[in-house]
């Protein structure tokens, strides 16, 4: 398995997935298998963005709060797991920095 796979897809802000590259066929090809674009996936993903980064706290967040929360959402919590759907609030996260 490649360590960078989440690099292969793109996360909207409303939880949708595509391709970072469409000549990417493994990642076409996992895509597909997974189910990734499935409807109840992508609904889940957006409610783990909309809750991870509420209005209110979008309001609020200083360019560090951006960069530091970045960081955490990508380590492993105690019990090894990861934040759900990590790769998709951190590329929102991403985004919301580079407007600074």
């Amino acid at each position: 398995m490649d360590l960078n796979c989440e690099q292969a897809f793109h996360f909207t802000d409303n939880g949708q997935i595509s391709l970072s590259d469409p000549d990417n066929q493994a990642a076409e090809a996992t895509l597909r298998h997974l189910k990734l674009d499935d409807r109840s996936l992508t609904s889940l993903r957006k409610e783990a963005i909309a809750g991870f980064l509420d209005e209110e706290f979008l309001a609020s967040a200083s360019q560090e709060a951006l960069q530091t929360l970045s960081v955490r959402v990508m380590e492993k919590k105690p019990d090894g797991s990861f934040e759900p759907f990590c790769f998709a609030i951190q590329q929102r996260l991403q985004r919301l920095l580079s407007n600074y």
